[in-house]
């Protein structure tokens, strides 16, 4: 007597078999080394089914680890890999963003917090996009810097993302959009403005703690500070220009 094969099942048994073995509680990185499940290769009637699971009811992840560069090095290697039709599935992408804290970086005594005692500040968007609609969030760890920038990247990052998921084109048109060339971009742009506003409102809360010294002793290092943050906003306004086109 042959074994039982799951395409023989009914659709609804086959479909929690299939979200059991394929979705996973934590997001999936598109950077590490990141491939199709085995599942996906035994016919093609269950390769549609299996992949149809996997990108549409798994959260991705995408971070900056090792710097930008080889951050978006290695989301094209995994992005070259998977079909561009496969990429327009994903409903729930999430960008991560962090530095990690120095021992002797001053930045830290600014946000220390028992919640994320390693990193100065760690942010990260969640795009996701159930037709008709795109919700964006930011997301951050309670300290007082990862507070000061939310709002801001969260601003500037939807007025840039929402008209290009939401408008007059057709639900089709909208998710032919999700291609890896707009993801690489998406990437590149959330990377910038979380460094821009970053470098700002660290500034800023230096500044901030400066001026209530009142030391006179103090005056040049706040002058100093404020003097770097114009040009941090000057240098990412044009890196921010660069990355639209």
């Amino acid at each position: 007597m042959s074994s039982p094969s799951l395409l023989g099942l009914p659709p609804e048994l086959r479909e929690l078999i299939l979200v059991a073995l394929l979705v996973e509680v934590e997001p999936i990185s598109l950077q590490q080394r990141f491939m199709e499940p085995a599942v996906s290769r035994v016919s093609r009637s269950l390769r549609e089914e299996a992949l149809s699971v996997l990108y549409h009811d798994n959260t991705f992840c995408i971070d900056n680890s090792g710097g930008r560069v080889e951050a978006i090095r290695k989301l094209n290697s995994t992005l070259t890999r998977i079909h561009p039709f496969n990429i327009a599935r994903i409903r729930r992408l999430r960008l991560d963003w962090n530095i990690q804290c120095q021992a002797n970086s001053p930045a830290c005594e600014l946000v220390r917090s028992a919640r994320a005692p390693r990193y100065m500040v760690a942010c990260h968007l969640t795009l996701t996009t159930q037709e008709p609609w795109v919700e964006l969030s930011v997301g951050y760890y309670y300290n007082m810097l990862c507070n000061m920038t939310a709002k801001p990247l969260y601003e500037e990052i939807s007025g840039m993302v929402l008209p290009t998921l939401i408008g007059p084109l057709s639900t089709s048109q909208r998710r032919k959009q999700l291609m890896p060339i707009y993801l690489t971009k998406l990437v590149e742009i959330w990377q910038i403005l979380a460094a821009r506003v970053l470098a700002e409102k660290s500034s800023e809360l230096q500044i901030r703690r400066l001026a209530a010294f009142g030391h006179t002793a103090n005056n040049h290092a706040l002058q100093g500070f404020q003097m770097q943050l114009m040009l941090l906003e000057q240098q990412n306004k044009k890196r921010l220009l660069m990355a639209r086109q």
